[in-house]
């Protein structure tokens, strides 16, 4: 068998792609490639708990004016996905909404309606949501209030899940911002963490340049200035390996709501407080 020779300038090339290869590792040492990357076929649970308080201003200060307890749980199934994206089928396993008047009066809100029915939407590898299907068929649930809790109420509902991701690798401390619902979400990759035996990094993410004080006009068409004591937060945990959010928690608190009548005199002034928390539990 003929020894084989590289001549001089093949030799040069291997070792400049060689030399490139190496630069490029790297590179890349130190950042994480976050997508949602699931199989065809796994099934993962979803549990979204929401707790928010209610006060409002009298004499003797701030009194409790009302509380509500909100609880999901999801059941999800990969039905599709390729190189960018994933199909989702959601059915609903538990949905309960319990509230509490001034007077400690419980109203549970009765969801068995739309428990087993089932839905669909596609998740892009970063997070973007499209394609969504059945839920306008789901019967819609007066709520307390009187208001309806329809099909595009769970959607919008689900949209409020996952977080967004970054088009590119990612190192800790770096941040990247990207819109949803209206507004700029920025994230930061803080640091990688363990959690339920999982490699996961730690995200944080605030709305960019977020407004302190906002006004708007409430159902009765008087206008409310809302202010922020402290700016919404999430903290999210992302399982890098898996491909999959783990877990979230938010808490947002209102320092006040003033509702004024067109003469600008104070209807109500209101403070409340919110908290979410969401789990998912991946099937082996």
């Amino acid at each position: 068998m003929k020894n084989r020779r590289f001549s001089p300038i093949v030799i040069a090339f291997i070792s400049l792609w060689t030399l490139s290869l190496i630069a490029r590792t790297e590179a890349q040492e130190g950042k994480y490639d976050l997508k949602y990357n699931l199989r065809k076929g796994q099934e993962f649970s979803l549990l979204n708990m929401n707790i928010a308080n209610n006060y409002i201003k009298s004499q003797d200060g701030f009194t409790k004016l009302s509380s509500r307890t909100r609880d999901l749980e999801l059941n999800y199934k990969v039905i599709s996905r390729n190189d960018t994206s994933m199909t989702f089928e959601v059915e609903y396993k538990k949905k309960l909404y319990k509230s509490t008047d001034k007077d400690g009066k419980l109203v549970v809100t009765d969801f068995a309606a739309i428990l087993g029915k089932k839905g669909r939407y596609t998740i892009s590898s970063t997070g973007d949501l499209s394609h969504f299907e059945g839920f306008g068929e789901i019967p819609s649930v007066t709520m307390p209030e009187g208001w309806k809790y329809t099909g595009a109420a769970l959607q919008e509902e689900i949209e409020h899940l996952f977080l967004t991701l970054p088009e590119k690798p990612i190192a800790k401390g770096e941040k990247w911002i990207r819109k949803a619902f209206g507004v700029n979400i920025e994230y930061q990759l803080i640091d990688e963490v363990k959690l339920y035996g999982y490699d996961c990094v730690r995200i944080f993410a605030k709305i960019d340049n977020e407004q302190t004080i906002s006004k708007r006009k409430d159902r009765n068409g008087n206008d409310i200035t809302i202010e922020n004591t402290e700016p919404y937060s999430d903290i999210y945990y992302f399982a890098y390996k898996e491909g999959m959010m783990l877990s979230r928690f938010s808490v947002m608190s209102l320092g006040q709501m003033i509702a004024t009548n067109v003469k600008n005199e104070v209807l109500t002034h209101q403070r409340s407080d919110s908290l979410y928390e969401t789990f998912v539990f991946l099937s082996k």
